[in-house]
């Protein structure tokens, strides 16, 4: 992994040579983080392309970037890792020069154009300056593992591996998007393609763009298909399932620093331990517990610790696991959230901030689970999406005598929208009061649907539920935090189970073999449950969370919290909120008398956000 920064302008400009090479080199220096070992600038009459480099494959320093093609033709700059570099490589004939993967990307990109983008198989996001036809070529991975910023006008575009990097030019003004602020308010993170700061945008998922003579065209080259499903038996689907994430995990494999894996009690980690254990790799194994007093349910908050400690004993890794303290979380409240480009409100940033700190003290790269529960069905919200489904096809009279029952009006909550808002999109009963008005618009529920929601084929809802998330919560969540946090440190982290050849055959299983009424991931267990150790397959679906609920209520964290809520902490974002809701919320929070840790962490880290990065309405 590395870190990519870039200027490219219209049209010829001596004038500005060496302001556009200046810059670029600042911004290779706010993003230094990403890849200390090596930085450059390379630059023609019209571009300006910088990269700091996290080695990882080919420690040759003959594989530093920006690398220019051997016709002279293309130059790149690019930050990830294409897994499937040497079969590419043995398919093109061109003279490399180095054992690396940005050279067969180059060679690929001769051949294949904008075609190839769909060929690799890995994370990425890169640029390409065609020096002859004076065009710029930006891209991003099938699923959005790795981030890709741009800025652009008529005369230029800036992009970089961060938005800290976008941000080093000063023509841009740090004003808040008031459309994506609407979003992030009701999803608690901000969906693409913009982002919080106006005018600064992120590429789609599985998209590349063009930008020639200032007009920048971007045009999708992955979604997966959801029809037609799979026919044939479970255990032939189930077989295929196997096979594919045996063939990514191997292939994940490989690197010339040391790997290792974050381990939970979960399902889908520990299908890469063992997928990674069979394919050979011995592996250091990394998990999180916290410093939980009495009262505190401190075996509820380390429960996955100590399913993660019993799974590394099975598979004899070396196991570390590192204890978060009140402490710890408050000196690293601040650097976790300013390391996160957009504001993403889950308290797990934190955790997972320091758990990447301590690993990267013993491997460079991180085996990760991510992915698992949208392409199979693992979150809780999908078995309720599917009993609402049952549940309205009873006859009337029987829905009438159980609409009696509490909580049976939830069953009714109709398809669309409005099932994806009863799971996922802050109510306006929570954010009354604490976010100022103008920002409690219908328009991100909308914007939502059209985006998400329309389409896209499926059989059915729950189907188009999980390729929802995967679009939207997997990307712009999930993993922008997981980047955010393990490259703040240097720590590569990957994700096998969103290998494309995975994620495509992953959408068109059918929702019944993915998810059943009493039973989460049903496929995926059936696909290794003669191999995953019988606790893992018995402990029940918790997801990571952290005590940041019950921290909230300790006099350090709720005084800083309290002075995050007050008027005059960013005068920038002030009037975002309503001080006084806001801090009465927290003191209902704190007496126990109405639990609204989402909403104030929404708020914790927008405001901290918005001061790091000095964003103001």
């Amino acid at each position: 992994m590395c870190a990519i920064n870039g200027l490219v302008r219209a049209k010829r400009d001596g004038v500005h040579r060496e302001h556009d090479r200046m810059l670029v080199a600042q911004m290779n220096e706010a993003t230094k983080h990403r890849g200390p070992d090596g930085t450059a600038v390379w630059a023609d009459e019209y571009t300006t392309f910088g990269h700091n480099r996290l080695a990882i494959i080919d420690l040759d320093p003959r594989s530093n970037q920006p690398m220019t093609s051997a016709s002279g033709r293309f130059t790149i700059t690019f930050n990830g890792e294409i897994f499937n570099f040497k079969e590419l490589k043995r398919e093109l004939s061109y003279p490399y020069k180095t054992e690396g993967d940005t050279e067969v990307i180059l060679a690929a990109f001769e051949k294949w154009g904008t075609k190839a983008f769909a060929r690799l198989r890995g994370q990425f996001g890169l640029g390409i300056w065609d020096t002859r036809e004076k065009v710029l070529y930006l891209a991003r991975d099938h699923s959005g593992i790795k981030p890709l910023y741009y800025h652009s006008t008529p005369e230029r575009l800036i992009f970089s591996s961060e938005l800290k990097g976008v941000l080093k030019d000063s023509s841009i003004a740090r004003r808040f998007n008031h459309t994506s602020l609407e979003r992030y308010v009701r999803l608690r993170y901000v969906p693409e393609p913009d982002s919080l700061v106006e005018d600064v945008s992120k590429l789609p998922p599985g998209s590349f763009a063009v930008w020639r003579e200032g007009t920048l065209v971007i045009t999708n080259y992955f979604l997966p298909e959801l029809q037609p499903l799979h026919e044939g038996s479970a255990e032939t689907i189930a077989r295929r399932v196997e096979e594919l994430v045996d063939a990514s995990v191997k292939q994940e494999l490989i690197a010339d620093r040391p790997i290792g894996l974050f381990l939970s009690g979960g399902l889908d980690s520990s299908i890469v331990l063992d997928s990674a254990s069979r394919a050979g790799a011995a592996l250091d194994t990394f998990s999180l517990a916290y410093e939980l007093g009495a009262g505190e349910e401190a075996e509820k908050f380390n429960a996955d610790a100590a399913l993660a400690k019993q799974t590394a004993a099975q598979y004899d890794t070396r196991h570390h696991e590192f204890v978060l303290t009140e402490k710890e979380f408050l000196a690293t409240l601040h650097a976790s959230l300013e390391a996160l480009d957009q504001p993403i409100a889950n308290a797990t940033s934190v955790a997972q901030y320091a758990l990447a700190k301590m690993a990267r003290e013993h491997v460079v790269v991180a085996l990760l689970g991510d992915g698992g529960d949208e392409l199979f069905g693992g979150y809780p919200r999908y078995r309720f999406s599917r009993l609402m489904d049952a549940y309205q096809t009873l006859p009337q009279p029987l829905r009438s005598v159980l609409s009696t029952l509490p909580n049976a009006a939830k069953l009714d909550t109709p398809l669309g929208i409005a099932r994806v808002e009863r799971f996922l999109f802050e109510k306006d009963a929570m954010l009354k009061g604490v976010v100022a008005s103008e920002f409690l618009t219908r328009a991100p529920y909308a914007w939502y649907e059209g985006r998400y929601l329309h389409g896209r084929n499926e059989v059915d809802f729950t189907q188009l539920f999980m390729d929802s998330d995967r679009r939207s919560w997997l990307t712009d969540e999930a993993l922008a935090r997981t980047d955010a946090m393990t490259m703040a440190h240097a720590l590569e982290a990957r994700v096998p189970l969103l290998n494309p050849d995975i994620v495509a055959y992953a959408s068109r299983i059918p929702t019944k073999m993915r998810v059943r009424l009493m039973a989460n991931k049903w496929i995926l267990r059936k696909a290794f449950g003669k191999r995953l150790p019988a606790h893992i397959l018995s402990a029940k679906k918790r997801g990571w969370f952290t005590p940041t609920a019950k921290w909230l209520r300790r006099p350090e964290v709720n005084s800083l919290a309290k002075e995050i809520f007050s008027r005059g902490y960013h005068a920038g974002s002030d009037e975002l909120l309503h001080s006084d809701g806001a801090l009465a919320m927290l003191d209902a929070h704190v007496a126990k008398g109405r639990y609204a840790m989402s909403t104030l962490w929404m708020l914790v880290t927008l405001r901290v956000w918005a001061k790091t990065y000095d964003v103001s309405l």
